[in-house]
């Protein structure tokens, strides 16, 4: 499949009706997909008990504190390794190093960073 062409327009007429989904419908959709990735010859309800049974070390705290920040760094850590996977030299974390190359991007708003993050994975798809 072709990865998606990153512009609002295209990706507008791509996401089609998923815009009418809630916030949490958007995430359960989400894991739907990550789902299906892992497990392409799936079909029907996804197993969301045997699911949140893999996932419970980490749904314990959610939302207590600064657990959710703690995934947030997981889910960094995940694409990093993805990124290793496709060939970023991997080797040992340095925050400092990691800090200096994020320098431009951390000086803008939420939202555009977000949607820089969007087309991305739009290009990645």
């Amino acid at each position: 499949m072709a990865a998606l062409t990153c512009n609002a327009q295209a990706l507008s007429l791509a996401a089609g009706k998923i815009n009418q989904f809630t916030k949490k419908e958007k995430q359960a959709l989400l894991i739907l997909y990550l789902y299906r990735q892992l497990n392409p010859a799936s079909t029907g309800v996804i197993p969301a008990a045997s699911l949140l049974s893999d996932a419970s070390c980490l749904s314990c705290s959610t939302g207590r504190g600064g657990f959710d920040e703690l995934l947030d760094s997981f889910e960094v850590w995940i694409q990093r390794n993805a990124a290793i996977d496709a060939g970023l030299p991997g080797g040992t974390f340095n925050a400092n190093t990691a800090r200096a190359h994020i320098t431009p991007l951390v000086n803008l708003d939420s939202h555009k960073l977000r949607a820089i993050e969007i087309c991305l994975r739009a290009k990645l798809s």
